[in-house]
């Protein structure tokens, strides 16, 4: 594990996170959208997020504590979810990253390809998103749906 992942891979997934990331995701489902070419903040945050894995990229606590201030500082529809649903800026940004990490790897198991879980993916996670795997696949298929849509709509709804 490298040292400066020490937060990330020490972070433990909750049923209560998880549920509360997807409210987040439901509260700003009802704000009114912005430009078409403007992503979601939450959609945002999770495609810079995943754009680490296109570039090999693996995460560490410094980016935790860049999208907390990015969340705090420049997305106060974003951190007002966060703060409704019940949430840290901190516990939400952990928890996606979390999420990133081991759903791919328990997805993946599930299909029948098995393969050594990245080292910066803690064993508690993957056992949790097993487990959970219900409640955990509604909530990143909700978030997925919405970088989809986003896609759509940057690429004029072809």
């Amino acid at each position: 594990m490298a040292p400066d992942a020490r937060e990330i891979r020490g972070y433990r997934l909750t049923a209560a996170n998880v549920a509360k990331v997807d409210q987040v995701t439901s509260i700003l489902d009802r704000l009114p959208p912005g430009p078409s070419e403007a992503p979601r903040s939450d959609v945002a945050m999770a495609v810079v997020l995943a754009m680490s894995f296109a570039y090999n990229e693996p995460f560490r606590d410094r980016q935790v504590d860049e999208m907390v201030g990015n969340i705090e500082g420049g997305h106060p529809e974003l951190a007002a979810a966060i703060q409704t649903a019940g949430l840290s800026t901190r516990d939400y940004v952990l928890t996606h990253m979390a999420l990133l990490l081991a759903y791919p790897v328990v997805a993946q198991k599930r299909q029948g390809v098995s393969k050594a879980p990245p080292g910066d993916v803690s064993a508690d996670n993957l056992a949790f998103v097993e487990s959970h795997w219900g409640e955990v696949d509604r909530a990143m298929t909700h978030l997925m749906d919405r970088v989809a849509e986003a896609r759509r709509r940057s690429e004029g709804g072809r």
